[in-house]
């Protein structure tokens, strides 16, 4: 929970994400043959340990949490720094071990708040969605559009909605209340009105998704990323991902904070502080 004026802005706590709902070239590539041991990397990581320290000096609570990643033979770390005015401070650590493991998808962490925070503001690239291979027509400028606006229903529904190169991203309701998410340095952001599940991929003997048929549900879904891979499209029958656009599993770690925003709080004053 994060209580803010007696209201909670976690419908869903943070949890690690490695993988994306897969686009037209990730289907052609293999890339679920491929890098199919990330799809429940986040989900199936075991808990180690919790540690809960507090600092009274500095008004610091800090939570560690520890978890394996069995399938991966990796770990990964979470640190929740609280201060009293309500902001977390987040950090996440990934140490492989010595699997030879293939490149991820994505590199982060998602977690769901309710859906009455869906006009989204961010510093970063946009308006449209950008990818690391696709993002120089897009400035970093500072946007603002609903939730569902982020979301493009294409002809197979898949990956969408991402933003590279973001400062900060504030969801707010329509009081203006809601929270802010600043990156330690720039972070990959999406948020959706559904999960990540309704937009990956089906093989072909089952369900087909239409990005038309996809419901608005009760829920912001926000990924906060390090890293996302890039979307490729040398061509649409095999190609893959340029390397450099691709995230190799070594040693990572990444921070952001979050805060809670009042109605007359200034985003972009709150992410400067």
């Amino acid at each position: 929970e994060l209580l803010y004026n007696g209201k909670n802005l976690i419908k869903e706590g943070l949890q690690p994400n490695f993988w994306r709902a897969l686009t037209d070239n990730d289907v052609a590539n293999n890339h679920l043959e491929r890098c199919g041991i990330w799809k429940f990397a986040g989900k199936n990581a075991k808990l180690q340990s919790i540690d809960l320290k507090e600092d009274s000096n500095k008004q610091l609570a800090t939570v560690t949490v520890n978890y394996k990643l069995e399938a991966q033979e990796s770990t990964l770390q979470t640190v929740y720094q609280v201060r009293p005015n309500g902001a977390v401070k987040v950090s996440m650590h990934f140490v492989p071990g010595n699997k030879s493991l293939p490149e991820m998808p994505r590199l982060g962490m998602r977690m769901i708040l309710p859906a009455e925070y869906d006009v989204m503001t961010w510093l970063g690239r946009g308006p449209q969605e950008n990818y690391a291979d696709r993002k120089t027509g897009y400035p970093i400028g500072l946007y603002t559009a609903t939730v569902w606006e982020q979301f493009h229903p294409y002809v197979r529904a898949q990956e969408t909605g991402n933003k590279t190169d973001v400062r900060w991203v504030a969801l707010r309701n329509k009081a203006g209340e809601g929270l802010l998410i600043t990156g330690e340095e720039p972070l990959n952001v999406s948020a959706w009105n559904f999960p990540l599940e309704d937009i990956d991929y089906v093989a072909f003997n089952t369900e087909r998704r239409h990005g038309g048929s996809i419901m608005k549900k009760d829920m912001i879904w926000l990924n906060i990323d390090h890293r996302h891979m890039g979307v490729g499209g040398d061509n649409t029958w095999g190609a893959q991902v340029h390397p450099e656009y691709t995230i190799t599993p070594h040693e990572w770690k990444y921070s952001f904070t979050l805060a809670p925003l009042a109605p007359e709080d200034d985003a972009a004053e709150q992410a400067h502080k």
